[in-house]
């Protein structure tokens, strides 16, 4: 139930982030600047609640990772929707792309002790989506 909570908040997160500017290329580096900012603050000490539950499931954790994947998959569609890149399921693909290098980035984040990881895939990201549109 706190994970279906968290995962709304993400989504709400994302959302704002998208939504705050117009080109593909702007939302997605404006999605990685927002996450660096959301671990800057928390002096690196948090991540992503989904991400951390998912590296620990168990077999007998059935329920668990089906909201996981719930949470995962409204991420990656709340992104999609955001980017103009091709049909729907290039789109989707690449949204996918985006929520593993959040993902990943949060780990590194932790480890380093630095938003780097955020900035870094928002930059390469933010330029392949300026391909994609063309």
């Amino acid at each position: 139930e706190a994970l279906a909570l968290y995962a709304l908040r993400v989504e709400a997160f994302i959302d704002e982030a998208l939504g705050s500017r117009r080109t593909p290329e702007d939302k997605v580096r404006a999605l990685f600047d927002a996450f660096a900012r959301r671990v800057e603050a928390t002096q690196f000490t948090r991540s992503c609640a989904a991400g951390c539950a998912s590296l620990d499931l168990g077999e007998d954790l059935e329920p668990l990772r089906a909201t996981l994947v719930d949470a995962f998959e409204a991420w990656t569609f709340v992104i999609a929707s955001h980017l103009e890149i091709g049909d729907a399921r290039r789109a989707w693909s690449f949204a996918s792309l985006v929520l593993t290098a959040i993902e990943g980035a949060y780990v590194r984040a932790r480890a380093e002790h630095s938003s780097q990881a955020f900035r870094e895939a928002g930059t390469w990201l933010s330029r392949l989506a300026a391909l994609e549109r063309r």
